[in-house]
């Protein structure tokens, strides 16, 4: 049996437009194990190949990666981005670029599920974000690249109005992982927005 065409045929697809739903749906956090999860900028700058700054577009699509029917498939949402300034990484201002997001929607007894690995939650279609990204792995060479997210929700600050501040309510994380988040939001508006906030 081909899990994957399965999997594909029993889940709904990300279609434009869908994206706003996804606040209103009940969620799952999936376990992710990262061997490093960097507290620290540096520790971020250091571990990604790409910073942008870019706006995300609607358009978003469940992809599932199965080399052998026998493995355990990995799915995820390819989202488009347009890059609106480039800080580390040879992508282009201006080009639109897919990335893969750690999430993915799954129906269980006829509901619409969110399914999360770790903290990451869903960008927003339209808001403009700071991204630390890596090579993604999940396209073969005959593809178009796309770019993965290095550690979850540590690789993803939104851009922010000056006038809105920094809180909790602007960003979704795990309590336990709020503080960190917040010190390393500091870091990357500082460096990358030229915003001291406190």
């Amino acid at each position: 049996m081909d899990l994957s065409r399965s999997l594909d045929t029993d889940r709904p697809s990300l279609q434009a437009g869908q994206q706003e739903q996804l606040s209103q749906m009940k969620t799952n956090q999936a376990d992710c194990l990262l061997l490093y999860y960097p507290d620290t900028l540096q520790g971020l700058e250091e571990h990604c190949t790409y910073i942008v700054r870019g706006t995300v577009l609607d358009g978003s699509e469940q992809k599932t990666i199965q080399e052998d029917p026998q493995d355990f498939p990995y799915i995820y949402t390819e989202t488009p981005l347009q890059i609106n300034e480039v800080y580390q990484g040879g992508l282009s201002e201006g080009s639109i670029v897919p990335i893969c997001e750690k999430y993915y929607v799954k129906q269980t007894e006829g509901e619409d599920v969110l399914v999360h690995y770790g903290n990451y939650m869903p960008c927003e279609v339209g808001k403009e974000y700071i991204f630390f990204l890596v090579d993604g792995v999940n396209r073969s060479d005959s593809e178009e690249p796309s770019y993965s997210l290095t550690f979850l929700d540590r690789s993803r600050y939104p851009v922010l109005p000056e006038e809105s501040g920094l809180s909790t309510q602007n960003f979704q994380a795990a309590e336990a992982d709020e503080a960190a988040y917040q010190k390393l939001y500091q870091e990357v508006a500082a460096k990358y927005l030229d915003l001291q906030i406190e």
